[in-house]
């Protein structure tokens, strides 16, 4: 395939697959902006490069498959030009290439015959005006049938009819086609490499990425599969972020370089164990951090130095103690913008710290070193906005306190509140109660007050609506009656004469010593001594059923059955609920009733390759999320306890502040202990129950 193609020839070799792409290669990355721009040179006949091909009879893994109905024994593979190639495909056909994978891509760019100018979809600059035409209909449809299905615009169209023509001659621009015949695919791969650095720069994620496919075909679909399988659980990690987990568990290195000389081999076992650390670690974030997605977390960067220590030290911290260090330094990093800048350097470094003794400690001085402190000072936060690092760190330790919306009661996170980005930024003083008291919003320094984090709370979208334009004088009163402690909860301080808008930046000062306070406590908690436990897991079984413990066979299994029951996970979420809703309890799972020591092995093989104790306990998150709500998961702490050579899962919660419902379809149930057993409360008996033990009204009975 040597010499000149047109675009309309480039589609036809694609649909072909005559046109393949090696599985080296990066996904699509364009931008609007990008598309849009290539376009308007292709119309204005401008030189937008060539396309380089790669002939082989060997190309390894590829997308799109092999050719339709050929016999050939060679494959043309795209080195240089996927970006424009998939650009020119989507906007002449309409639909994505065989070879697509990567970011959106963009069908709606219209055309204006009277200004020649190309730009994307926007209804009241283009609706009802007939001199934008969408592109990809035209190309679809041609000059005859376009016009034809637009006869009401035709004296438009008439008009102009040398620009349409200009338009539909795009599909005859002409490319030169240069051809290399390498059967080496590493040679290929550096060629690529090569030759790409003068287009969209790669990144040094993409090049490593490269290299490791040319050796390992299969790399770049695991890493996919990763992707797509976390996404679900709102941990929407990029590629880049499986590419460097696979490369720093191997190397040891916060950079690439070393990954080069490293047996691909290595890079592989490296991938399965830090593929197996991040799944553990998301269930530690989920679980104990609360950190709902990965968009609680300004950059991946300060999990790496966790998952490279988890995977060298069996998929697990060692004990309790060992993950609140390392979640301290994690939350530390996170806070201080540890990898503000030059990241892989300070990445290096931290990775070495990992195998000094103490790795936790070594990780804070390295970043006292170079930030000077950890603990937070009210003055940090000082006009800080919802794009400070400390804005996320307000939420974890709010929902941390117990932390509950001002108007129905609901924990923070919940089916009826979302994650942190489906809350809103309430404004506590409201932005039109301020404006019309002093403050503009064409100053920058007033905005910068208005909008910073000690005048912003957490609440769902409803209740943010209700109160837009109320004195907060008025509201906050009535909040902390009906919600009492709700309030101190979000670091509002209880001082009712700092309520008034004439006392605004007074209550800016405390409310910010508030929440540097609430950071702090909440930091040095995490690294305090505690007490050994008291009871051993020896001794629950001992001593059988009581109100705080009871026992399960299993999470999923059924013994009677056997077979898989997935009813059986709401009956362990009801058990948590009850408990949460009394003294709390420790639920002991893959023991029988009568004491007898299942272990957790039926569960393990009913969950297929995620048999372990990071599957288990992510289908364990999983239903006490769908039951109860993720808000919940914190609050209960699940660890593992090997007896006789079988495993069983221990699951220990306390009283939750608020009252915990079994959500079941559209039905709301609840839960108590009673003796050793769970029993479900009616509407009426509930309702007497909750107003006895708490003091916010059951409002999700009504």
């Amino acid at each position: 395939m040597q010499g000149q193609l047109t675009i309309r020839d480039l589609i036809s070799e694609i649909d072909k697959r005559q046109m393949i792409l090696p599985e080296f290669q990066r996904g699509y990355v364009w931008s609007q902006t990008q598309v849009r721009e290539f376009m308007r040179s292709l119309y204005r006949g401008y030189p937008t490069g060539s396309f380089l091909i790669w002939k082989t009879p060997d190309p390894g893994l590829v997308r799109a498959g092999a050719p339709v109905g050929d016999d050939s024994k060679y494959f043309n593979l795209i080195l240089d030009g996927q970006q424009r190639l998939t650009s020119i495909y989507t906007l002449v056909t309409g639909e994505a290439p065989p070879f697509y994978e990567g970011e959106k891509l963009f069908f709606n760019l219209y055309f204006n015959l009277q200004s020649e100018e190309f730009a994307y979809y926007k209804k009241q600059a283009m609706n009802g005006r007939a001199e934008w035409i969408p592109v990809t209909d035209f190309f679809r449809q041609g000059v005859a049938a376009f016009f034809a299905a637009h006869n009401a615009e035709s004296e438009v169209y008439l008009a102009n009819f040398d620009k349409l023509q200009k338009l539909d001659a795009i599909t005859g621009y002409s490319y030169y086609i240069d051809t290399i015949a390498e059967e080496d695919i590493n040679r290929a791969v550096e060629i690529f490499n090569l030759v790409n650095s003068k287009g969209t720069r790669l990144s040094a994620s993409d090049l490593a990425l490269a290299h490791i496919c040319a050796s390992w075909p299969e790399a770049r679909q695991s890493f996919r599969a990763a992707e797509a399988e976390l996404a679900q659980h709102h941990f929407d990690f990029k590629l880049d972020v499986y590419t460097r987990i696979a490369a720093t568990v191997a190397t040891g290195s916060g950079t690439y370089d070393s990954l080069y000389t490293t047996p691909i081999e290595t890079v592989q076992e490296s991938w399965a164990k830090g593929k197996q650390a991040l799944e553990y670690l998301v269930n530690v974030l989920r679980g104990d951090a609360y950190i709902d997605q990965s968009r609680h977390l300004k950059t991946p960067f300060p999990l790496y130095p966790l998952i490279v220590h988890v995977a060298r030290n069996g998929g697990t911290f060692s004990s309790q103690r060992e993950k609140r260090d390392f979640l301290h330094w994690m939350y530390a990093a996170l806070m201080w913008g540890r990898y503000s800048g030059s990241s892989e350097t300070k990445l290096n470094a931290d990775l070495g710290a990992l195998s000094e003794p103490d790795p936790p400690s070594r990780l804070r001085e390295n970043l006292v070193r170079e930030r000077g402190r950890i603990k937070v000072q009210a003055a940090d936060l000082d006009r800080a906005g919802q794009m400070s690092t400390f804005y996320p760190m307000t939420y974890i330790v709010a929902r941390s306190r117990g932390g509950r919306d001002w108007f129905n009661g609901a924990p923070l996170y919940s089916k009826g509140a979302g994650a942190i980005f489906g809350l809103e930024a309430h404004h506590i003083f409201p932005q039109s109660v301020l404006y019309k008291s002093g403050y503009t919003s064409t100053d920058n320094t007033h905005k910068q007050i208005v909008n910073q984090i000690a005048n912003l709370a957490f609440l769902t979208k409803q209740a943010n609506l209700k109160i837009s334009n109320s004195d907060p004088l008025a509201y906050l009163r009535d909040v902390e009656e009906r919600f009492p402690g709700a309030l101190a909860e979000q670091f509002v301080p209880m001082d009712e004469s700092l309520w008034s808008v004439d006392r605004f930046e007074d209550f800016l000062a405390e409310r910010r010593r508030l929440i540097a306070d609430g950071i702090n406590e909440f930091m040095e908690s995490l690294i305090a001594e505690e007490p050994e436990p008291l009871t051993t897991i020896d001794d629950l079984i001992a001593r059988g059923e009581s109100l705080g413990v009871e026992y399960k066979s299993s999470l999923r299994w059924d013994y009677r059955e056997n077979q898989v029951n997935k009813a059986l996970t709401k009956v362990v979420a009801k058990t948590l609920a009850a408990f949460m809703n009394s003294q709390g309890g420790t639920l002991l799972i893959g023991v029988a009733d009568d004491g007898e020591v299942l272990g957790l092995d039926k569960d393990f093989e009913s969950l297929g390759a995620k048999g372990n104790r990071d599957g288990f306990e992510l289908t364990f998150r999983n239903a006490i999320g769908s039951y109860l709500g993720e808000d919940k998961n914190p609050g209960v702490e699940l660890t593992f306890s090997e007896i006789d050579g079988k495993t069983v899962a221990v699951a220990a919660c306390e009283r939750y502040p608020s009252p915990v419902f079994v959500e079941d379809g559209d039905r709301s149930e609840f839960y108590v202990r009673a003796g050793n057993t769970s029993r479900p409360l009616g509407v009426k008996e509930a309702s007497e129950y909750i107003k006895s033990h708490w003091a916010a009204p059951a409002a999700q009975l009504a």
